[in-house]
C-alpha cells in the first residue's frame, strides 16, 4: 500500500511506526484534502488490504480523520 498511497491524487506524504515491544502501530497519511482521502479510502486494493488485515493481523484498530490547523517546523542550522 505505500506504493499505491503515492500515485494517488492528493497525495502529500505518510510516515508509519511501530512499537517492536507491543506490535501497536500508526500509519499517518496527509491528503490535499477529503475528497482526496475519501477517493484513497474507495480503492479496490485498499479495501482488499484492509479486510485482510481485519481477518489475520488485527484483533482491533482505530482510524481518525483530523484536519491539520496549524503546522510548523524548525531546524537548527
Amino acid at each position: 500500500m505505500d506504493h499505491m498511497v503515492a500515485t494517488m491524487p492528493g497525495y502529500i506524504s505518510h510516515a508509519s511506526f511501530r512499537d517492536d515491544t507491543s506490535g501497536r502501530g500508526v500509519t499517518i497519511s496527509y491528503f490535499e484534502s477529503m475528497k482526496d482521502l475519501v477517493a484513497w479510502k474507495q480503492v479496490p486494493e485498499h479495501l482488499e488490504a484492509q479486510a485482510l488485515g481485519r481477518a489475520t493481523f488485527y484483533s482491533e484498530y482505530e482510524i481518525e480523520v483530523a484536519e491539520i490547523v496549524r503546522h510548523y517546523e524548525w531546524t537548527l542550522e
